[in-house]
């Protein structure tokens, strides 16, 4: 009997907690520890252990804010795809936020930012009609070859696929300061 009331008291214990966290997420010490180590790396200059840290604590608690803050740790970071990406995530998720034009426009400012450092990318088949993909086909296609196109400097695979061929795929490296040709 003395142990049911342990284990009753115990379940309501622990439920207790979970309704406290479930009414103010944001009171939840891991993610206030995992915030407060992203503020501290911000103010240090430490962008990127801050944007590591802003991603820890909206996997904790998701709060649309924390992608504004991831964005803005990676664009001081100088990584701006990553930050263009998480402006976006940012937008789509918190439209009504007071820094949603303030994020659209740093979207805007990037992008023209990233284009400038893309470089010139020519694909070819033979026979030319292949359908062209970047890394997978979830992304959807880039084109049809032959193909010209501006890619950032990293490594990408490429796949083509034509009907009644054989789908390919191939490693493309893309260097800054020089076109590539596949």
């Amino acid at each position: 009997m003395n142990m049911k009331i342990k284990l009753i008291f115990l379940l309501f214990f622990s439920l207790s907690i979970s309704l406290a966290f479930a009414q103010d997420p944001k009171q939840n010490p891991r993610y206030k520890s995992a915030k407060d180590e992203a503020t501290i790396a911000f103010q240090k200059g430490k962008y990127e252990e801050a944007a590591e840290a802003y991603q820890k604590a909206f996997s904790i608690v998701p709060v649309a804010s924390l992608l504004f803050n991831i964005a803005l740790s990676y664009e001081q970071a100088g990584k701006i795809k990553e930050a263009v990406d998480y402006y976006q995530r940012f937008c789509d998720q918190a439209p009504q936020s007071k820094n949603f034009a303030q994020a659209q426009a740093k979207i805007t400012q990037l992008a023209n930012q990233l284009m400038k450092q893309a470089e010139d990318v020519t694909i070819q088949s033979n026979p030319e009609g292949a359908v062209i993909y970047v890394n997978s086909k979830a992304g959807g296609t880039i084109g049809t070859t032959p193909l010209t196109t501006k890619m950032l400097a990293g490594e990408y695979m490429i796949i083509a696929e034509k009907e009644g061929f054989v789908s390919t795929k191939q490693k493309l490296t893309v260097q800054t300061g020089s076109s590539a040709q596949l």
